[in-house]
């Protein structure tokens, strides 16, 4: 268990990206699946996990010291956040295809 991801704090559990595919079923459940696809040098350092206050959403970890950042995928807001220590970004319904916005923040930003 982890008490913090990139200044967000909680109960956030360890959980498998297996048990992810098997749990969650909301907003953004296939941007995973295309991270992994597009730029799997990201996706295979995310680590999952659910977080007691939440147990609803997803979190995912990318911890690579100064390059480090946290995605939440929520599927009530049915957005994406990003944030790391200077900034939070959310791509939503506001975007025409969030998934895709997110997916292009996150390879300017940290590859």
């Amino acid at each position: 268990m982890r008490t913090n991801l990139v200044g967000a704090t909680g109960n956030f559990m360890d959980e498998t990206y297996a048990e992810f595919l098997v749990r969650y079923f909301g907003f953004g459940s296939g941007f995973y699946s295309e991270l992994n696809r597009k730029y799997p040098e990201i996706f295979e350092h995310l680590e999952f996990y659910t977080v007691q206050s939440s147990p609803e959403s997803s979190f995912a970890l990318y911890d690579k010291g100064e390059k480090s950042f946290a995605i939440q995928l929520d599927p009530f807001c049915e957005d994406i956040c990003i944030w790391y220590f200077s900034e939070q970004r959310e791509f939503g319904h506001w975007h025409e295809d969030p998934g895709k916005e997110a997916l292009a923040y996150l390879k300017v930003h940290f590859l």
